[in-house]
């Protein structure tokens, strides 16, 4: 069975590879495929993201989120300062990590920046074995004080997405897959070229890979093809 990795343009100026584990494989974003993607004309960053689930525990309190290992150079990705609701949006470094959380988890574990206790973070270790008399083996764990607190107003997201370094996701996940990597384009229409480019390029490193290519559009036809039904209901 084939690898499939999708390209998504969630927003005007932005393509993300995401990669869906088929087969317990894994897909490895090397410094040899970096430089391939932001070496197609029409890129002009590119950031991988490492993802994964987890459970946040502070005190009594727990929630399951989508934890997502960032390099900093996916602070230029995105909109920081609009984002961000309370503190910093800051990862930290390898050697100190920090978590950003978003507005409803925070509100769910009732954390916050500048908080004197730290936030637990538990990840499944992959094909461990759940021992009843100490359940705890089957998961890694650090603790991290929250540096961020960021909002965009939705609550799905507010409430799914955890944010730490990538370096340290890849110790908690014991493993370097890929989940997805934006990438900056130079200019909107750049976006249909830089997309033929992306799968033409990528598509020679290997013949167990796959590729689709989406845009916003294109990815929630749905959702886009409801908005225009409401519309037309509120006109008429």
């Amino acid at each position: 069975m084939k690898y499939i990795i999708y390209f998504k343009i969630y927003q005007k100026l932005y393509i993300f590879i995401s990669k869906y584990f088929l087969n317990s494989k894994t897909f490895s974003y090397s410094d040899s495929v970096s430089a391939l993607v932001n070496g197609v004309d029409g890129v002009a960053l590119s950031s991988p993201i490492l993802e994964d689930g987890a459970i946040l525990l502070n005190d009594s309190k727990q929630v399951s989120i989508r934890l997502c290992g960032v390099e900093q150079s996916y602070l230029k990705l995105i909109s920081v300062d609009s984002v961000t609701y309370r503190g910093v949006f800051n990862i930290g470094t390898p050697d100190v990590p920090y978590l950003v959380v978003g507005a409803a988890t925070a509100a769910q574990l009732e954390t916050s920046v500048h908080f004197v206790s730290p936030v637990t973070v538990f990840t499944p270790i992959h094909d461990a074995k759940i021992n009843l008399a100490n359940p705890d083996g089957a998961f890694n764990q650090i603790e991290l004080f929250v540096a961020g607190v960021y909002s965009v107003h939705q609550q799905d997201t507010d409430s799914r997405f955890a944010f730490l370094p990538i370096s340290t996701a890849r110790a908690l996940f014991g493993q370097d897959s890929l989940c997805c990597t934006p990438i900056d384009i130079k200019t909107s229409k750049d976006i249909e070229k830089t997309k033929e480019l992306l799968v033409s390029k990528l598509s020679e490193l290997t013949t167990d890979l796959q590729f689709k290519v989406e845009t916003k559009t294109e990815l929630h036809a749905e959702f886009y093809k409801m908005l225009k039904v409401e519309k037309w209901i509120t006109f008429l």
